[in-house]
């Protein structure tokens, strides 16, 4: 199997592997429906809510910062989600910056993570 890597074929999706929680993998596949419904429910929020992966650290705005998702980043703190860092130290305003999401994503959410040390 490593020798086909080795000749240049393409390395596999690794994304396919990894197993996230269904919360989070709502937030993965950007399924705001989905999202809606879980939300609307105040047993599910918290339950799920603050869903943290024990592999990354991460929590559903972890991931939709990454995947550039701004509805599902709005969604997810109006609902209230934590603004933390993820098992790196990461903020998801770094994740933001560092993928390169849009202007409109960085600025959302240096906003909010503003108001949260405001609060603190």
């Amino acid at each position: 199997m490593l020798n086909k890597f080795a000749r240049g074929a393409p390395e596999p999706n690794r994304r396919k592997y990894l197993i996230l929680p269904e919360f989070l993998e709502l937030a993965w596949t950007g399924d705001t429906p989905k999202m809606r419904a879980i939300l609307a429910h105040k047993t599910f929020i918290g339950r799920f809510l603050n869903t943290v992966d024990r592999m990354t650290g991460m929590n559903a705005l972890h991931i939709a910062v990454g995947r550039n998702n701004l509805d599902m980043a709005k969604l997810l703190i109006e609902a209230g989600i934590k603004i933390i860092p993820d098992g790196e130290g990461r903020m998801p305003s770094l994740i933001a910056a560092l993928l390169e999401t849009s202007e409109e994503m960085q600025d959302y959410i240096a906003a909010e993570e503003r108001k949260v040390e405001t609060d603190q």
